[in-house]
C-alpha cells in the first residue's frame, strides 16, 4: 500500500496553458503513491480545470492524449484557420474525447473557476450533476483567455478564464488562478496544490483547516521566459515538463509523513 492509499485528498490545479502538462507527471507520481479516485476531490482553473476533468474521466495516459489533441486545436487557431464558433469547436473537441456517458458518471467531484464579465468576479461551478453540454462549456470558459479567445455564453452571462481579469470591467474582483479556497468545505486529510510558476502561492487562510498540506512548485521554470510557454505544445516541452512534474512530486512525496 502507498502513502496515499485510503487518504481523502483534495487537489487544486493552477492555470498556465501548455505548462499544465507538468500535472501529468504529478498525477503519475501520486497514483504510484496510492492516490485513489474514490478518495479524491479536484478543483481547477483554466488548463487546471481541463486537466481536472480529463483526469477525472481517465488516467495519466488519457491526459497525455488530451494535451496532444489540445495542442492540435491551438495550432489550428494560431495558423490563422477560420474557426467560426470557438464554443462549438470546443464542444465538439470535448465530445470526441469524453462521451456523454463518461461525463455523466465522473467518479471524482470537479469544481472549475470561471470569470464572469457581468458580475466582475470569479465564480465556481461543480461539474458533477450538470448536463454534459454545460460541463463542456464551463471547462471551455475556464480556459478562454480574454483577448485571445471569445467569452463563452451561459445562462445569459459571459464567462472567461477564471485566472485573468478581463479588461474594461468596473471595480472587478481579483481572479483566482489557483482555486484552493473553494476546497475548504470538503473533508480531507491531505490538500495538494499544483502550481505552474515558481512565483505562485496561496495564503494560509485558504487551506482546509487541519489537513496536511503539500504544495508542488516546478523545480525549474516551465517556460523560457514569462508567458512564452502558455501555448507551446511542442513535443519536447511536453515531455520535459511532464518529466519534471513526476520528479518534483516524487521527491516531495518521499518527505511526506
Amino acid at each position: 500500500m502507498g502513502k496515499l492509499t485510503g487518504v481523502r485528498t483534495g487537489i487544486a490545479l493552477s492555470g498556465g496553458g501548455a505548462k499544465g502538462v507538468y500535472q501529468i507527471g504529478m498525477f503519475q507520481a501520486l497514483e504510484e503513491a496510492g492516490l485513489e479516485k474514490q478518495n479524491l476531490v479536484l478543483s481547477g482553473c483554466s488548463i487546471g480545470a481541463m486537466t481536472a476533468l480529463a483526469y477525472a474521466a481517465g488516467d495519466p495516459d488519457f491526459l497525455r492524449r488530451f494535451f496532444r489533441e489540445l495542442g492540435k486545436a491551438f495550432a489550428a487557431l494560431q495558423s490563422g484557420a477560420k474557426i467560426p464558433d470557438w464554443d462549438q469547436y470546443m464542444q465538439d473537441f470535448w465530445a470526441s474525447l469524453i462521451p456523454d456517458e463518461k461525463m455523466e458518471a465522473l467518479p471524482v467531484p470537479v469544481t472549475v473557476c470561471c470569470y464572469c464579465r457581468e458580475t466582475a468576479r470569479p465564480e465556481y461551478f461543480l461539474l458533477n450533476g450538470r448536463t454534459p453540454g454545460e460541463m463542456r462549456r464551463l471547462v471551455t470558459a475556464s480556459g478562454s483567455l480574454p483577448g485571445v479567445l471569445p467569452a463563452v455564453p451561459l445562462w445569459g452571462l459571459h464567462y472567461t478564464d477564471g485566472g485573468v481579469v478581463p479588461k474594461g470591467l468596473e471595480a472587478p474582483e481579483p481572479a483566482d488562478k489557483v482555486p484552493v479556497k473553494i476546497l475548504r468545505p470538503e473533508p480531507m486529510e491531505l490538500e495538494i496544490v499544483s502550481y505552474l510558476t515558481q512565483q505562485d502561492h496561496t495564503p494560509a487562510k485558504d487551506f482546509v483547516p487541519g489537513a496536511r498540506r503539500l504544495e508542488i512548485w516546478p523545480s525549474r521554470p516551465l517556460e523560457d521566459r514569462p508567458h512564452a510557454g502558455t501555448l507551446d505544445f511542442s513535443e519536447d516541452k511536453l515531455l520535459r515538463n511532464e518529466a519534471m512534474g513526476y520528479a518534483d512530486t516524487t521527491g516531495l512525496l518521499a518527505s511526506l509523513t
